[in-house]
């Protein structure tokens, strides 16, 4: 084959199939290596990059985009935003005793890397007996606790309300660390109240909070 002129030979498909040889001298040998493996293990470094279609698709769990060349602040544990996810949740409504069942159990979420937001409303369809608190059951993990109680917290929720639409009272959110649930408490007051004795066919909750899971 007679040696041709780059601009001379005929465009290439795009994009790529991967499976194309080059050669390529190794060694003082010269070898052929397909497309795919000429960036393999390798670390690619670019000012910007533009994906006109496709995404940026890891393909190893916990890998994700590293913040490391900012200044962290002291208490900094990661720089990687290595997760996200939407969707929706069917939770589950349960009390220390007793038994509470929804007819409405799908509640909106959306996680960036460790924050994830909760939102919609569930309604009570049936209940038998509950007593004590009541919980519904969380996507994710919650953060572990440590010494300084930094895995858990409060906040206010939302509203919760009666089947004649009164309304009970603003919703406090109670989390505990490393727990797969929420605890509600319902009242006007810094620490609410036990919600079980609140309970009734067509209770409704409408939600919006955020939490830090593991």
């Amino acid at each position: 084959m007679a040696d041709s002129k780059i601009s001379a030979l005929p465009a290439s498909t795009t994009p790529l199939a991967g499976t194309e040889v080059l050669p390529i001298v190794q060694s003082s040998t010269t070898k052929q290596v397909s497309v795919a493996n000429l960036t393999a293990g390798r670390a690619i470094s670019f000012t910007n990059a533009t994906m006109t279609t496709g995404s940026l698709v890891p393909s190893t769990a916990g890998q994700g985009v590293n913040f490391t060349a900012n200044t962290p602040a002291s208490g900094m544990t990661s720089q990687l935003l290595n997760w996200y996810e939407e969707g929706v949740w069917t939770t589950a409504m349960t009390a220390d005793g007793g038994t509470v069942t929804l007819s409405y159990n799908k509640l909106n979420y959306a996680r960036s890397g460790r924050m994830v937001s909760i939102s919609g409303e569930i309604v009570v369809s049936a209940i038998s007996s509950p007593t004590g608190d009541i919980y519904i059951s969380l996507p994710f993990t919650t953060a572990a606790s440590s010494s300084g109680r930094s895995g858990s917290w409060s906040s206010y929720l939302g509203q919760a309300y009666t089947f004649t639409g009164v309304p009970l009272g603003p919703m406090l959110g109670s989390f505990v660390g490393s727990a797969t649930k929420m605890t509600i408490l319902v009242g006007n007051n810094a620490s609410g109240t036990s919600a079980s004795g609140f309970l009734t066919t067509n209770t409704t909750f409408v939600f919006g909070f955020t939490y830090q899971c593991q």
